[in-house]
């Protein structure tokens, strides 16, 4: 794999570096967590990068984004104090790594925002890492599939490849799938169209319910925003593409033992038992019962009547849901930071294109899926999204120069 960086000035390699050796880092953790349950070197890597990009850059922090961050460190150092004074037995490692995990998609994006404000970088090294993104992890995904080796999270189910983490690399997955396939709209090579295919096999062999119905609706999106279809050709395009992905599934399922009958029969079965024995609503059963055991968690906390708990939170978490989770571990403070952080971001979504869809996909699935927040992943793309809300847009809501940005974004 050929990686062409002459073009960008020095501050951009830097940037460009840190981003494509996430997904690397990741992988390497990966190795460690699968062999002893616990590693040092995604937290070493993302103290790191962290410094390197404020650091190396010379960023200066924006007032508004610097008053996030620092206004999240202090409530979650009061929630730390809280509940070192209740005698909840978290270690001061536990919440620095926790606190780190929450305020590093901010870092990272103001610190890139402010560069590209300057024009120290440009909207090149964002289709540059999506573009890495998308070729390396959908090859570390399919070959370990295709040589029979990786990992499922769950019996039968949850295949997740050489990775350690699931749902972060669900939705890293599917949006880098709809970034893919808006392109391939956009641009149309067949180079576009082979790394569109991979990523869409990886998204299909996690074997995820979320995903794979964000697949279908990735696709609906890009064909009718960015595909020109209308209303007399839908049904023609719909067809098509129904074609191929049953194609793919034929060609996976005879692959690998019948692996899309069973994912099927699984899913099947898991509804009928959830929804009759199980005495779950449907929205239960899409979320893996994490509705009910968050809404659980939260009467069970409210049931004690401790303001403290209510307010502070009890140090732990257990929902999978991120915003309960936050709730659940650090306590309103902070849970209310976010809030207004995410509303704060969504406000930057003046015009519908393909990043605010992929941002809103992002928060969709921090809801109701669950360790997106604090995943590395994740806290990488994220600002990555959001900055490419920035980027002028002509009236056809495609990026200025976009078109050509893509052509010389080769890797």
């Amino acid at each position: 794999m050929k990686i062409k960086i002459q073009r960008f000035n020095g501050t951009e390699k830097i940037v460009y570096w840190i981003f494509i050796l996430i997904p690397i880092f990741q992988l390497l953790n990966s190795f460690i967590m699968y062999e002893s349950a616990e590693s040092s070197l995604g937290k070493m890597f993302r103290m790191v990068t962290l410094i390197m990009i404020v650091t190396v850059t010379r960023c200066k922090l924006d007032k508004k984004t610097l008053a996030i961050i620092i206004s999240l460190c202090g409530v979650c150092l009061l929630t730390v104090l809280a509940d070192t004074v209740r005698g909840i037995d978290v270690t001061l490692m536990e919440w620095s790594n926790s606190i780190l995990k929450l305020v590093s998609p901010f870092v990272y994006y103001a610190c890139i925002k402010k560069m590209y404000d300057k024009g120290s970088i440009s909207k090149q090294v964002v289709y540059k890492i999506l573009d890495f993104w998308g070729i390396f992890l959908s090859l570390s995904m399919i070959i370990p599939y295709l040589i029979g080796v990786g990992h499922q999270k769950y019996e039968g189910n949850g295949y997740t490849g050489l990775y350690y983490e699931n749902d972060s690399l669900n939705i890293t997955l599917c949006c880098l799938f709809a970034f893919l396939l808006s392109k391939a709209f956009k641009e149309k090579k067949t180079k576009n169209y082979i790394v569109t295919i991979l990523i869409m096999v990886s998204v299909i062999l996690t074997g995820s319910k979320s995903s794979l119905i964000y697949l279908v609706v990735i696709i609906f999106y890009v064909m009718f925003v960015y595909g020109g279809v209308s209303i007399t050709k839908s049904v023609k395009r719909i067809i098509q593409l129904g074609v191929v992905i049953v194609l793919i599934a034929i060609v996976v399922n005879f692959a690998n033992n019948n692996i899309v009958l069973n994912q099927i029969n699984y899913y099947i079965d898991v509804y009928k038992w959830s929804t009759t024995e199980g005495g779950d609503s449907p929205l239960a059963v899409f979320s893996n019962g994490r509705t009910s055991k968050a809404l659980y968690c939260i009467k069970n906390l409210w049931s004690y009547n401790d303001v403290n708990d209510v307010m502070f939170g009890i140090g732990g978490y257990g929902t999978e849901m991120d915003f309960f989770d936050i709730y659940m571990k650090f306590g309103l403070l902070p849970l209310f930071e976010i809030i207004v952080a995410c509303f704060m971001i969504w406000r930057k979504c003046k015009k519908h294109n393909i990043y605010s869809f992929m941002l809103l996909l992002i928060l969709i699935y921090a809801f109701v899926a669950g360790h997106v927040v604090e995943s590395s992943f994740t806290a990488a793309l994220l600002p990555l999204v959001v900055l490419a809300l920035d980027f002028k847009e002509n009236i056809n809501g495609e990026s200025m120069n976009e078109k050509n940005i893509y052509s010389n974004s080769s890797i």
